[in-house]
């Protein structure tokens, strides 16, 4: 189910930024601005294995362009986390 799912959200974001930088080409426009904020929310994403969590984080920050001041978060059930996995996710780049 994880990987199904995964595989799925990559793909959607291959396709966006696909769809975007052929839009920007067609149109002679610049390239789109900088995400100012990349939410994971919606179903409690933090349930998701880390490894699933990291795989598409990376999908979006290297499809899309982002700065160190892009503001990464990541909805969470309070009772579904512990320190530890507070530090994991931080390490990722969750601010």
């Amino acid at each position: 189910m994880d990987a199904e799912y995964r595989n799925s959200i990559l793909q959607e974001l291959h396709l966006l930024a696909d769809t975007s930088n052929q839009t920007s080409l067609a149109e002679s426009q610049p390239q789109p601005s900088v995400l100012n904020s990349i939410y994971f929310g919606g179903g409690t994403p933090s349930l998701a294995p880390l490894e699933t969590l990291q795989t598409i984080l990376s999908a979006v920050v290297t499809q899309f362009p982002c700065s160190p001041e892009t503001e990464i978060t990541l909805e969470m059930d309070p009772g579904s986390f512990n320190l530890e996995y507070l530090r994991c996710v931080k390490r990722m780049g969750f601010n």
